[in-house]
């Protein structure tokens, strides 16, 4: 379980943005992880595994890379965690996966974490593509709220119209005022994918169920949410959920 990241998702119908700069960030890779607990074991187990992990990397003078773990809160999904770890391209995955894939400290912290959980590692395309103004203040014990959507295109729409879409949703979402620090990202799969694996995931990031609602009403009362969600249901069929997600490892 060397590389964890987690699922991008995101409630565009219902996610209310806050603030107004929409922020075009460039496209990165998150080598992503999703994984049951084996009998027995839980977070503590995990978290454990994460140390020994970084115990591992030090000792092999490796940098290891920026990591979050994502737990369903309001979620139907037939896994206990995500795991993700975050790239800025695929080159550096590249270079760095094959450097620990060939260290003994690198198959040692793997060998760790398979008697933790049973994973499925696949890649993905993230960019952030909304931030309001502001800043998350989120609770470490608890973790962020994730507001997630997992969609699929309707017939007719494909990748081009993705662009347009996140355009209206940000612009909308810059014109609620709020401003707390929340961000979206779109992440679009690449590797390692299924036949349950959707077209696109989108997500918003927010400091607590209180900023999630207040941005729902925010939302909602937008002068172009009609218009929004009319393009958005032209465009796609999404699943929705909630998680909580925590950094468990920096960025280097």
């Amino acid at each position: 379980m060397k590389h964890l990241t987690g699922l991008s998702l995101f409630i565009l119908a219902l996610i209310p943005l806050s603030a107004t700069a929409q922020a075009a960030t460039p496209t990165m890779v998150r080598e992503i992880y999703t994984c049951n607990f084996n009998d027995g074991k839980g977070m503590s187990d995990l978290m454990a595994a994460r140390d020994f992990y970084l115990k591992q990397m030090e000792k092999a003078g490796i940098k290891p890379s920026q990591a979050f773990v994502w737990t369903p809160y309001k979620a139907a999904v037939n896994f206990d965690f995500l795991w993700a770890n975050n790239f800025p391209d695929m080159m550096t995955w590249a270079r760095e996966a094959d450097r620990y894939d060939k260290s003994a400290e690198g198959q040692a912290a793997d060998a760790r974490f398979a008697t933790v959980a049973t994973c499925q590692a696949s890649l993905a395309n993230r960019r952030q593509f909304f931030q309001a103004e502001g800043e998350l203040n989120v609770d470490q014990n608890r973790g962020a709220i994730l507001n997630a959507g997992a969609c699929s295109y309707r017939r007719g729409h494909g990748p081009d119209d993705l662009d347009d879409l996140l355009n209206h949703v940000a612009a909308v979402m810059g014109s609620t005022g709020l401003k707390d620090g929340f961000i979206a990202y779109a992440s679009v799969p690449s590797m390692g994918t299924g036949d349950a694996t959707r077209d696109f995931y989108l997500y918003g990031v927010q400091s607590d169920l209180e900023s999630f609602a207040a941005r729902s009403a925010a939302m909602n009362a937008a002068p172009g949410m009609d218009s929004l969600r009319r393009h958005f249901q032209t465009i796609a069929r999404c699943d929705t959920a909630m998680f909580l997600g925590r950094q468990v490892v920096e960025a280097p």
